[in-house]
């Protein structure tokens, strides 16, 4: 907040937006507790301020709160649309402000996030998000995974559906060459028992019955272009 030809005006200071920026995207779009968001933010040598290098916790807590971020400005206990410019976009606001009211974030929302591959284009990491989408039951959500830097200008814009990597991961094991028939035959067990649990979970959401075909190692699974 500045005076500037004798009003008072919101003025970006840019180092510290880009740390907005990264705090809501880590929490938003990463399978992160709010101590994992600050455990990140301490490695990457994010600055608070001078003479205070380490985001405290708290003051992580308070700028996920924090509607000025989305545009609006606070007066009288309430708070309205300002004319400064957001730094957040309303649908990262309104998923971090769901993930805080439920007090709980599993690590397993996001299962090819956290840091488990990285961008073939630039080395960067490859992140989640869910996307809610119409479809023939009316709304539903559904998980796509992106380089973490694919606004990028000269980036390309791909994104891939949860599903099809799974079935990349897939095609990968099964052209695995493993030697010991237990360790094969442990390895199939797990794939078998995590998809199916998979597809019961998915399919208690829509309220119906789980399918009984399952990809394992041992069957040929066409991978998918373009990843």
């Amino acid at each position: 907040n500045i005076r500037k030809d004798g009003r008072g005006i919101v003025e970006v200071d840019a180092p510290a937006a880009a740390n907005v920026r990264r705090i809501f995207h880590l929490y938003a779009y990463e399978p992160l507790t709010l101590d994992g968001v600050v455990e990140r933010i301490r490695a990457e040598n994010l600055i608070f301020r001078p003479g205070m290098s380490r985001f405290p916790r708290s003051m992580v807590y308070d700028i996920l709160k924090d509607r000025a971020y989305i545009g609006e400005v606070e007066y009288g206990g309430q708070w309205y649309p300002g004319k400064h410019e957001p730094l957040i976009n309303r649908q990262t606001w309104d998923r971090v402000a769901a993930l805080l009211d439920g007090g709980v974030r599993q690590s397993h929302q996001l299962t090819y996030a956290g840091e488990f591959m990285t961008c073939g284009h630039c080395g960067h990491v490859v992140t989640g998000e869910h996307v809610r989408k119409k479809n023939k039951h009316g709304y539903g959500c559904y998980v796509y995974y992106r380089c973490s830097q694919y606004l990028r200008s000269g980036h390309p814009r791909v994104r891939v559906t949860e599903t099809a990597l799974d079935e990349q991961m897939l095609a990968l094991f099964d052209r695995m060459r493993i030697q010991d028939d237990g360790v094969r035959e442990w390895f199939r067990t797990v794939l078998l028992s995590q998809t199916k649990d998979a597809q019961t979970e998915s399919a208690a959401r829509l309220g119906r019955k789980p399918c009984a075909r399952f990809f394992c190692p041992g069957r040929s699974v066409p991978a998918k272009s373009g990843t």
